[in-house]
């Protein structure tokens, strides 16, 4: 775009390259999760687990982030890497609204958790 002498402003600002960043970073999370759906022989109980692992996640990420542990989050790590270092506390209500999707969404596979434990103990 620069040499289209059309400069993005936002690729300057290190803040918003910040918010890109984290969006990568979630958007390829949740890619992964979607990729792990997919398939033809996956029971409702496999959808569960997957889902409760991913609501563990957001909880991990959420205590990480104000603490600056961007571990999970490879293209953050490395904008912050060029010398940005914002407080990422920022992100911790982000984490915890998208941990509040998760849960409405599919509160009625935690409805269901009860039958899934007796279906794991009769198959045993």
């Amino acid at each position: 775009m620069k040499k289209k002498g059309e400069p993005v402003l936002e690729f300057q600002s290190s803040e918003w390259m910040q918010k890109l960043a984290i969006m990568v970073d979630i958007t390829q999370h949740l890619n992964n999760l979607n990729k792990m759906w997919q398939g033809r022989k996956t029971l409702v109980t496999q959808y569960y687990d997957t889902i409760r692992a991913f609501k563990l996640k957001l909880s991990l990420w959420k205590t990480q982030l104000p603490g600056d542990d961007t571990a999970h989050f490879l293209c953050l790590k490395s904008v912050r890497a060029t010398g940005l270092n914002s407080n990422l506390n920022q992100y911790k209500d982000k984490m915890t609204e998208l941990l509040g999707e998760f849960k409405q969404r599919f509160r009625f596979l935690a409805n269901l958790r009860r039958t899934f434990k007796s279906f794991a103990r009769h198959s045993q």
